[in-house]
């Protein structure tokens, strides 16, 4: 009888311990200690968004300002929660421009700039909140060989 005391007594405080450990780092607790609005740390940096560019494609011959159809899966996109795309040029990443989509498929516009003119690859990037571009590859697009008619 002693004895089967004890293993319910040891179950018990399993239990036990393990609600306490759930509720202490359960994604409760983390949201409040980040404070109102802010993702927890341990699930923000789990998301894996997927970046499509659907047009234009490799290859093809744009005029600026020129559109950009995209989708965007693996986030909460809409107008009051808008998401920023990144367009750079592969061989000079320090020229960049940031586009606001406002839906999770839709279409931006990529405005006229003498610095995009001429033969690119341009790379579209899904960025967070703060500015930084998601870590995972499908986050990202690179259109090859676009040729941008405008500004020179």
């Amino acid at each position: 009888m002693r004895e089967r005391k004890a293993t319910w007594l040891a179950a018990l405080l399993v239990v036990t311990a393990g609600a306490l450990f759930v509720s202490v780092s359960g994604p409760a607790a983390n949201s409040a200690a980040l404070g109102a609005g802010q993702a927890p740390a341990r699930i923000a940096q789990g998301v894996q968004p997927v970046l499509t560019i659907r047009s234009p494609r490799s290859g093809a011959t744009v005029t600026a300002p020129w559109p950009v159809h995209y989708a965007i899966a693996g986030l909460t996109v809409g107008p009051n929660q808008p998401i920023r795309i990144m367009v750079a040029l592969a061989a000079q990443p320090d020229r960049t421009m940031h586009l606001t989509a406002r839906g999770r498929a839709g279409v931006v516009t990529v405005p006229d700039d003498r610095f995009f003119s001429g033969r690119r690859d341009v790379v579209f990037t899904l960025l967070r909140s703060n500015g930084t571009a998601y870590a995972n590859s499908r986050a990202s697009v690179t259109v090859s060989n676009l040729t941008i008619a405008g500004s020179r």
